[in-house]
């Protein structure tokens, strides 16, 4: 038997490195990843200033993979206004944000962002673990901005005891005079707050709908959710739009015979999604922490505890929703207008605009 020549040798061992590079390389990504990211040791997330959420997220990541999350809880436009200042002094101090549609428009629009998509590992993106067999992006280029949760929101709420449910079969009931300064409303004319379903009134059923019922049924206005959930208890206002979820819960655990009503014959009903859309910031001062954030809480682990903090359905289809009451989950086939989609977060600054034209009171 022959001694292997010299370029036997040589091919030999070039086969071997090459084969080592292979293994090395198929040494699970997210290894490195986590291990890259707690070389940085930190992640800096802007978020809604929710409590469950601030609290629940940053322990959960830390528990899992030692990394501490400084959470900034502020509204969209002060997050916003925070970038713009540390920009213009050379500043970058935040890696991620949890955005509604109007900041998404502001930070994709100024140019503020990196993809997400990129960032995103195979096992996430997986179709089959994602309803409508993807995850959804809401930015134009569908690669910047990842929809965590939507839900059916509550067109307006009733005082049983007061008001037939029957009484409701079309939106414009709500015009009928009979409850004329018999409703209350959160104020749109306030900021961003209360826009939601006035603008979805607006853009499908248009100005003369708003007029019938904000201005010629006298609608009450006011940005106390609280009050407002407790006059509707009271039958003070008997029908409402704009009581939170959570303290029209309360009030039926208490035994107030009320009601949402989240879709009609001639109304389906629409979806939002609140400050659901995780973005990554660019020049993120902790890039891999960042890439770990983003894959976590777009697993079936990060979203399911979204998910229960936030009270909301998640974009999973993995993720368990039994604790989500059946009339916020979108449900297959309805054709929902979608109030956080592009379009009608790039119309939503006008017809706010407008919406506050139309209601401000003298």
């Amino acid at each position: 038997m022959h001694a292997p020549s010299r370029w036997q040798k040589l091919f030999a061992a070039l086969l071997l490195a090459f084969l080592s590079a292979q293994v090395n390389a198929q040494e699970p990504t997210l290894n490195r990843l986590i291990s890259a990211a707690k070389q940085e040791g930190k992640l800096v997330l802007s978020g809604p200033a929710d409590p469950l959420l601030r609290k629940g997220l940053p322990e959960k990541f830390k528990d899992r993979f030692g990394i501490v999350v400084e959470y900034i809880g502020a509204s969209s436009n002060d997050a916003i206004g925070r970038l713009r200042q540390e920009r213009q002094a050379g500043l970058y101090t935040i890696d991620m944000m949890l955005v509604g549609p109007t900041a998404l428009v502001g930070v994709y629009s100024e140019k503020m962002l990196d993809p997400l998509r990129p960032l995103l590992l195979d096992e996430v993106l997986d179709g089959r673990h994602w309803k409508g067999g993807k995850p959804r992006f809401s930015d134009p280029e569908a690669k910047y901005s990842l929809r965590l949760a939507e839900r059916v929101t509550a067109l307006f709420m009733i005082n049983k005891s007061v008001v037939k449910r029957e009484e409701f079969r079309s939106i414009h009931d709500l015009t009928n005079p009979r409850w004329k300064g018999k409703i209350v409303a959160e104020d749109p004319t306030r900021g961003s707050a209360g826009t939601g379903l006035p603008m979805v009134l607006y853009a499908s059923l248009g100005e003369e709908f708003l007029k019938k019922l904000y201005i010629d049924n006298e609608v009450i206005l006011s940005s106390d959710r609280r009050q407002m959930a407790d006059w509707l208890a009271r039958g003070t206002y008997p029908i409402s739009m704009g009581v939170r979820e959570e303290d029209l819960q309360r009030l039926q655990a208490e035994g107030f015979s009320l009601e949402i009503i989240n879709s009609l014959a001639d109304f389906p009903g629409y979806l939002a999604v609140g400050a659901g859309h995780l973005v990554v910031v660019n020049r993120a001062p902790h890039p891999n922490a960042a890439r770990l954030f983003a894959n976590w809480l777009a697993s079936k682990e990060g979203l399911q505890l979204y998910s229960r903090l936030m009270g909301e359905p998640s974009m999973r289809a993995d993720v368990d929703e039994s604790h989500i009451p059946q009339y916020m989950i979108p449900k297959p086939g309805v054709n929902y207008i979608d109030s956080a989609s592009w379009e009608y977060a790039l119309k939503r600054q006008a017809v706010s605009q407008r919406l506050r034209e139309l209601l401000k009171r003298k």
